[in-house]
């Protein structure tokens, strides 16, 4: 006879267990009920689902877990930028929408595959096998039963990620938000990013301190005080003393004085960390002050310059690690210090954590497929021109300091090699000399080699006319490329002899730069221009 299974659960675990079990062998007892005992194994999966013995247990703790992630995602709202507030709350509701969403469509899935797939499936078989030697409910209904356990807290954290997915795909297809990398003409000027107010206060302490640094360095190179000597002088006028130093003129000053708008001395540190290389004599300076008992209050300044300060700490992080362990001969992947932009890349390439360096590896393999594409059509592009194709070309690549300019000329230089171009690359980041300013404005940018002469050509003896013709020709098919690392228009935007010229002077150089892009016409060398801000 069938177990009478109708009486409340008792309170011991055991007698749970036993209730479970009982209840899981009364479904075979009589297989040909098919709609009763199906609502009965779905009803005993639910269970299992829900915590089965330890029902009473996460009856208590879902109130907890739901709470705290709501408080947490109310901190995130709180500590998040004004401009950021209504972004940052609209992605964790619906974060929150796409948890809750995910967990019932999750335990709807598991409850569907027991009622339509596992039972219907199950008496199928019955009707055909021998079911009291092999069948046995208890496993099976273990299985189902911890599937819909695991399956709404799984689905919970995939529905959670597509709902802030989602929102911040939103936003930034609305262009509500800056991007790291953007066009100035992308940018949307009603978004909250150029309608805020200026987050910091003009008057803060920090701030004036600031202006009177970025003032001495100023006079300083008025004077002619530049250089490591000339910094000490000035910062010293100013109260600062040298404390500390370190690679690549890396510099911390110490001062003790009273805040413009305090009562009090503080003591103030000062960092001064030369960046370039750039176009000028001097060297561009990044300085940063702070109170020396000051906390990290990256959270209260402007998003944009806390998101540049993030990813340069993690950058100097992943450098620190680098110098640890690969600058070694014995561990070492790339054991050399890098001594240029691409092997400095790479180096912080292999610095980062494996998971990073796969994620950073699809990424290049992406990149390198459009690369060869871009290859695969110039060489269709050269093929249908024939001699109509431009024998040299000019990538000249003009913008502001770390704008990507030498990467992106690197993918362009490797597009092109693999068009089958010579490729070189000429960098003008540096005013012309005394004896380049004798000569014509021009003179000192070079151009691509376009001519090919056979005389001296090593042909095998013995060589037939046809030979002798395919390797003429694969001279006159070559195809030159040269980059240009700043150039002409550079003179005019950080020299400041050039930005002191007439009018009429200007004119002159503008129609000598004409000039010089009709001369490459005429020999087969195209001139673009690209300006990366």
């Amino acid at each position: 006879n069938p177990v009478d299974c109708s009486s409340d659960w008792p309170g011991s675990l055991l007698g749970i267990y036993g209730t479970f079990l009982l209840r899981m062998i009364n479904i075979t007892v009589d297989p040909l009920k098919m709609a009763k005992n199906t609502k009965k194994a779905v009803k005993i999966v639910k269970k299992l689902g829900q915590g089965g013995p330890m029902r009473f247990f996460l009856k208590y703790v879902k109130p907890f877990t739901r709470t705290l992630r709501l408080f947490v995602a109310g901190w995130r709202w709180a500590e998040a930028s004004q401009c950021r507030r209504g972004e940052v709350g609209t992605e964790e509701a619906f974060a929150f929408m796409g948890n809750r969403v995910s967990r019932t469509l999750a335990r709807l899935a598991v409850d569907s595959l027991v009622a339509y797939v596992v039972m219907p499936m199950a008496y199928e078989l019955f009707q055909w096998l021998q079911y009291d030697d092999w069948w046995h409910p208890i496993t099976v209904f273990i299985v189902l039963g911890s599937l819909r356990a695991v399956a709404p807290y799984a689905a919970s954290f995939q529905g959670s990620r597509v709902g802030r997915v989602l929102t911040r795909q939103f936003f930034r297809g609305a262009k509500h938000r800056w991007l790291p990398i953007q066009p100035i003409t992308t940018l949307n000027l009603l978004s909250d990013d150029c309608c805020e107010q200026d987050e910091i206060s003009q008057t803060a302490d920090l701030a004036v301190l600031a202006k009177e640094v970025a003032k001495a360095f100023g006079k300083a190179k008025e004077i002619g005080l530049d250089g490591m000597e000339g910094q000490r002088e000035i910062l010293k006028e100013q109260g600062f003393h040298q404390v500390g130093a370190g690679s690549g003129g890396y510099a911390v000053y110490f001062c003790r004085r009273k805040p413009p708008n305090g009562s009090t001395e503080l003591t103030i540190l000062l960092h001064v960390t030369p960046y370039g290389p750039s176009i000028l004599n001097v060297m561009p300076r990044y300085i940063v002050l702070e109170f020396e008992d000051s906390v990290d209050r990256r959270n209260h300044c402007p998003h944009h310059f806390a998101e540049l300060k993030e990813r340069y700490d993690k950058q100097l992080v992943t450098y620190q690690v680098g110098c640890k362990t690969l600058c070694k001969q014995r561990t070492g992947r790339n054991p050399n210090p890098p001594s240029d932009l691409k092997s400095l890349k790479t180096f912080l390439a292999d610095a980062k954590k494996p998971r990073k360096r796969r994620r950073n590896q699809r990424q290049y393999e992406e990149l390198q497929k459009q690369v060869h594409r871009v290859a695969k059509d110039l060489k269709r592009m050269m093929a249908m021109a024939g001699d109509q194709a431009p024998k040299g070309v000019i990538l000249y690549f003009e913008g502001l300091d770390c704008a990507g300019k030498s990467s992106t000329g690197g993918l362009v230089e490797q597009a092109l090699a693999e068009a089958g171009f010579q490729v070189a690359t000429k960098q003008y980041n540096r005013p012309p000399t005394p004896e380049q300013k004798l000569k014509p404005w021009m003179d000192r940018f070079e151009v691509p080699e376009t001519t090919t002469t056979t005389v001296g050509l090593a042909v095998p003896s013995g060589s037939s006319n046809e030979e002798q013709q395919e390797t003429a020709q694969s001279l006159l098919n070559k195809h030159s490329a040269l980059v240009w690392d700043r150039g002409p228009s550079g003179d005019f935007v950080y020299n400041p002899e050039y930005r002191a010229l007439p009018m009429e002077d200007r004119e002159k150089l503008y129609k000598e730069f004409m000039d010089f892009d009709r001369e490459c016409l005429s020999k087969g060398i195209s001139l673009s221009f690209f300006f990366h801000q």
